[in-house]
């Protein structure tokens, strides 16, 4: 048999399900009530039937009849209604299968709508105006949501989640700073937008890989995408953090080497490539914490809005990114210079430049302080300040800096200095 028959029989037994499906419902009202969650009326091929299911649905809703007759009624008298109205319910006997021929009617939909986008796709990608990274990512987007919609997790009900919290752990990745860790009880999490800000010169980028060196180190891959460093300077940074003095040092070099350690370039990136490259290095290299450095010069997708809703958007898109693939992203982000006209410059969570979403999105916010002028005071004394962390404490940590290698370790002085407000 060629595959145009084969089709030709697919598509029929679908339409059959279909039909079977709404027998069912109209034989067994309760039925409704189960199916409703599990397949919506765009799921139905047949638009007679979708129009029926939908009717269904409101009838159930509104606590009113569910009978041929009722439906009838709601839907007047055209021709294919009626048709579908009277072979649907003579083609079963009774409801008790409806959870079967839902199951059917939704597989059917998933099997025609991946179709779709795989064609929907190879036309977008034709088109002079659309770039590739826009078109696959959004093919991507597509793909989750229909992944999305085939979960089956349940009623919901609190004891489905209470009794998943005994055999579920939120993966996390070691900030190399213990007592930072201590707060984030265990580091940063799977799933989680950490941003970290800071002024200009005081270390952001070093804080950002030198927490993205420490994870590599444990075995877990890391994808770092500088927007405003080479691959070149942003290995010689993890070469000075790593203690590499020269190229002598090949027990070193050797060691870095052989980390699980992505470097991409991403200068001029949109979200957009961002969220594509993350998703491939995360499927084909088991990558599991992405740094962006920094936010706001990701090219968002559209130029048009102000620069504030441009940054949002990318704001949200971090945190959509990390909750549907499971990764830490961790994104710097230049922090205001209202920060240097107050008397007290301790970074505060209104300071993150350009966007108030990215202290709403964001499941941990850190600010980092050092002095960085020679006339300011001791640069190798530095703040972290914990600001928001959504499933913990806030804290006020002092932290080390080390000039010559870029990179912040605990304090030998007492660490811990209060609690930070917010």
């Amino acid at each position: 048999m060629d595959e145009f028959a084969n089709e030709r029989l697919r598509r029929a037994a679908s339409r059959q399900g279909e039909f079977e499906l709404i027998g069912s419902l109209l034989q067994n009202a309760d039925a409704i009530d189960d199916v409703a969650a599990a397949v919506q009326p765009e799921y139905f091929a047949s638009e007679p039937l979708r129009a029926i299911y939908g009717v269904l649905l409101r009838l159930r809703r509104e606590d009113r009849p569910t009978a041929v007759e009722a439906v009838a009624a709601e839907l007047g008298a055209e021709s294919g209604i009626i048709d579908a109205l009277e072979k649907a319910y003579g083609l079963v006997a009774h409801g008790l299968h409806a959870d079967h021929y839902a199951r059917q009617v939704k597989a059917a939909w998933l099997a025609r709508s991946f179709g779709y986008v795989v064609t929907d796709t190879s036309g977008a990608l034709a088109q002079a105006d659309r770039s590739p990274d826009e078109v696959l990512n959004e093919h991507a987007r597509q793909i989750e949501r229909l992944l999305d919609a085939d979960t089956g997790d349940g009623d919901g009900h609190i004891s489905e989640h209470l009794l998943a919290m005994d055999t579920e752990t939120v993966e996390k990745f070691t900030t190399g700073l213990d007592d930072l860790d201590m707060f984030l009880h265990g580091g940063f999490g799977a799933g989680q937008l950490v941003c970290v800000g800071a002024r200009p010169s005081v270390g952001k980028t070093a804080f950002c890989s030198g927490v993205a060196l420490s994870v590599a180190r444990t075995g877990i891959p890391v994808l770092a995408l500088p927007l405003e460093m080479t691959r070149r300077e942003m290995t010689n940074r993890l070469r000075c953090q790593a203690g590499i003095r020269s190229s002598d040092d090949v027990d070193g070099l050797n060691e870095l080497a052989e980390l699980p350690f992505y470097i991409r370039e991403a200068a001029g990136w949109s979200i957009d490539r961002i969220e594509a490259e993350a998703r491939r290095y995360s499927r084909r290299h088991g990558v599991r914490l992405l740094i962006v450095d920094y936010l706001s010069l990701v090219r968002p997708r559209d130029n048009r809005p102000p620069k504030w809703e441009r940054v949002a958007d990318i704001s949200r898109s971090l945190k959509l990114l990390a909750m549907r693939t499971g990764l830490a992203v961790v994104a710097a982000q230049q922090l205001s210079r209202e920060i240097e006209k107050r008397q007290n410059p301790r970074p505060l969570m209104s300071d993150f430049a350009d966007s108030g979403s990215i202290e709403q999105d964001a499941d941990v916010l850190i600010g980092l302080d050092r002095p960085v002028r020679p006339d300011d005071g001791d640069r190798t004394d530095a703040m972290l300040y914990l600001m928001k962390n959504r499933h913990g404490e806030t804290a006020n940590l002092r932290l080390s800096f080390d000039p010559a290698r870029t990179l912040f370790a605990q304090s030998q002085t007492w660490p811990i200095d209060g609690r930070a407000i917010g």
